[in-house]
């Protein structure tokens, strides 16, 4: 029943997080002066999110009894990176739909697959590799667009994914420096989130706060009060954002620990897909058959990766 519960909490927490994401970031708000804006302040939406998910993340280190043992200074790189990275996502979504930027950060497999091969020297399964090809083939689907399409529209979905692909690499670089932290140093999950999220929010904290300075009413952070002064909507999204966000980690985490990555990692593979559906559905984006098989052919290749992991831990339980 527990089992049931974090799973529960993961599907709810970000799937909500989603929705809020894409809306944030991609739809227009009406102020009470009758005039549409876009907030565009996502460094302050960050920023919130960080302080939401260092409050979070301590409770739970108290809760599960986790102690803080590995140095901060440990951290800065990982915050700069994850720091660096988000905005780059969010900017996607300008030229890219939801379900595009989600089934395209679903690729991250086949950089790792990549880098492990032609840095590290690994070998990999056959299914492995089948899996990167289904997801790249899958996507392949989703981006076609049969006949003519307009050049401003192929060239706003090329930057969308250029962008993602930013992203990306960011994100690999962040994920690697985390699991060398572990490694190293033993540090508890809740310990890892957070510290990351509190250099992440010095960091945005500081570079708002200088640009303030600076800049004065055309900064960030006046811009984004000034936002919320004619459209107070966008607080109550910005907040609910976040708290969707760091209760949705804390239950990853909790369920890493509990019943172990591959467990965990399938839980999010199949929220992925119904943060698809509803992003589709609650924003009207038009799906075509061919791109309803893309979709259906990556989450298959992300399916045959989880089911690969599984496998090879099994192998390694059997050996040791």
């Amino acid at each position: 029943m527990f089992r049931v519960k974090l799973a529960l909490g993961i599907y709810a927490s970000f799937i909500v997080w989603g929705y809020l994401q894409e809306r944030t970031s991609s739809t227009d708000y009406l102020g009470n002066d009758g005039v549409t804006r876009r907030w565009k302040s996502i460094l302050v939406q960050n920023l919130m999110m960080a302080l939401v998910s260092m409050a979070c993340s301590a409770a739970a280190m108290r809760y599960h009894g986790q102690t803080n043992t590995a140095p901060a200074r440990l951290f800065w790189p990982v915050a700069f990176s994850n720091t660096i990275a988000s905005p780059f996502g969010y900017a996607s979504l300008r030229y890219i739909s939801f379900p595009l930027l989600t089934l395209a950060k679903a690729s991250k497999l086949i950089p790792i697959m990549a880098m492990g091969l032609l840095v590290g020297g690994r070998r990999y399964k056959p299914s492995e590799y089948m899996a990167a090809v289904l997801i790249t083939a899958g996507i392949a689907m989703f981006t076609f667009k049969p006949g003519k399409a307009g050049n401003q529209a192929a060239t706003n979905q090329n930057l969308g994914l250029f962008l993602v692909a930013i992203n990306l690499g960011l994100d690999g670089y962040t994920n690697a420096r985390q699991e060398s932290i572990f490694k190293e140093t033993k540090c508890k999950p809740f310990a890892m989130m957070f510290n990351v999220n509190a250099w992440s929010a010095a960091l945005l904290a500081g570079w708002l706060g200088v640009s303030f300075l600076v800049s004065g009413n055309e900064s960030e952070l006046a811009r984004a009060l000034a936002f919320t002064a004619v459209s107070p909507e966008i607080l109550w999204h910005v907040l609910l954002f976040s708290l969707s966000g760091a209760v949705g980690q804390t239950f990853i985490f909790t369920s890493m620990e509990e019943q172990g990555a591959v467990a965990t990692t399938t839980i999010c593979l199949t929220r992925k897909f119904f943060s698809i559906l509803l992003s589709i559905v609650a924003y009207s984006h038009a799906v075509k058959p061919l791109q309803w098989a893309g979709i259906v052919v990556v989450f298959g290749g992300l399916a045959l990766q989880a089911f690969a992991k599984t496998t090879k831990n099994k192998g390694k339980q059997k050996g040791e």
